[in-house]
C-alpha cells in the first residue's frame, strides 16, 4: 500500500508539472500513464485467477507501449522515445516472466513496476529541458 501511495503522489506531482509545461505531447503522455495506471490497478483489485491477471496486465502494458510509440512518432521532442523504451522494457519483462517455467508473483510485480518511476522522471526532465530550449535564459 505504501508503494501505491508513494507512486500515486509522484504521478500527481509529475502530472501537474507536465500538463502545465509539457504541451500537447506532455498532456497526451500523462493521459496514457494515468489510463494504464487506472486500468492496471482495477485489474489487480478485480481479477482473481493469477494467470488471467498477469495476461490482462500484459495486454494493458502492450496497449500502453503502442500508445507511447505513437506519441513519440508524432512528437518533435526527444523524451517520448525514452518513455516508450522504458515501456518496452516493462512489456518484455512481463513476456519473459510469463514464458518462464516457474515465475514468482512477487518477481513479476517488482520487475513490472521498477520502470514506473524512471518514466515519470524522464517525462519531467524532458519537459524541463524542452522549456529551457524554448525559453533560454
Amino acid at each position: 500500500m505504501q508503494i501505491f501511495l508513494a507512486y500515486t503522489i509522484a504521478l500527481i506531482a509529475t502530472s501537474i508539472f507536465v500538463v502545465r509545461y509539457g504541451g500537447a505531447t506532455g498532456r497526451w503522455s500523462i493521459v496514457g500513464v494515468w489510463a494504464g495506471f487506472i486500468l492496471a490497478q482495477t485489474a489487480v483489485l478485480t481479477i482473481r485467477p493469477e494467470a488471467v491477471l498477469i495476461r490482462t496486465i500484459l495486454a494493458i502494458e502492450c496497449a500502453s507501449l503502442l500508445f507511447k510509440i505513437i506519441i513519440s512518432m508524432l512528437s518533435s521532442r526527444r523524451w517520448p522515445i525514452i518513455v516508450a523504451a522504458f515501456q518496452l522494457n516493462v512489456a518484455a519483462v512481463q513476456v519473459a516472466v510469463i514464458v518462464s517455467p516457474a515465475y514468482l508473483t512477487k518477481f513479476f510485480y517488482a520487475m513490472s513496476t521498477i520502470w514506473a518511476v524512471p518514466v515519470l522522471v524522464v517525462m519531467a526532465m524532458g519537459t524541463q529541458m524542452d522549456r529551457k530550449h524554448a525559453f533560454p535564459a
